[in-house]
């Protein structure tokens, strides 16, 4: 019946047959120690900037959902699942018509999905990133790469997972000299400079 259902075209059959399908690809490059979605991730790029931006709705709307951090496709196997199984559920166990069983399930699955992300979100594999605020160097210590005579100087920094970083750098004392080393003590918030010593 299942399968009838699937070659039909229902809805809730086809997002049932997706998370298998997810599922399974997942488990075999788990096993094979391949990542099902590698090749699609862009390369390392390091870019250093300061922007300010809005939140959108749609990142209220994942953090109302309390899922915040976790990889999109963990949230998309589990928001498929329930929508569903629950759209499977109404349809062969009520007479309402399928029109009507949309908004339902559609309501029912993302209280699921906010309910069962709230209990298990501790134990889920998160997104991991090498992204840092700029505000992460203060503290660190740098090596000047180029000084000037006005008391500024370039300084290559390497953050907590290994990426170097060059900043702008004023003296808070002394002139730098080419190779001197210096920790970062302040970050001006309005601008892209930082103090050291």
């Amino acid at each position: 019946m299942f399968f009838e259902l699937v070659m039909q075209g229902n809805l809730y059959a086809i997002c049932l047959v997706i998370v298998a399908v997810l599922c399974f690809l997942e488990l075999l490059s788990f096993i094979i120690s391949l990542d099902f979605l590698e090749g699609l991730t862009p390369p390392d790029i390091d870019i250093d900037l300061d922007l300010d931006i809005e939140v959108s709705w749609l990142a209220k709307c994942f953090s109302w959902l309390n899922i915040g951090g976790i990889p999109f496709l963990i949230i998309m196997i589990i928001s498929f699942f329930f929508f569903g199984a629950i759209g499977l559920i109404l349809q062969t166990k009520t007479i309402l018509p399928g029109i009507s069983i949309f908004p339902i399930t559609l309501f029912s699955s993302i209280i699921l999905v906010k309910g069962f992300f709230k209990i298990f979100k501790p134990f889920i594999p998160k997104d991991e990133t090498e992204v840092i605020n700029k505000e992460d160097l203060v503290g660190r210590e740098g090596v000047i790469t180029r000084a000037s005579s006005n008391g500024t100087a370039e300084t290559k920094v390497t953050d907590r997972h290994g990426r170097n970083h060059w900043i702008l750098i004023n003296s808070v004392k002394e002139e730098f000299f080419h190779n001197q080393k210096v920790t970062i003590i302040f970050k001006h918030p309005d601008k892209n400079l930082y103090d050291a010593s």
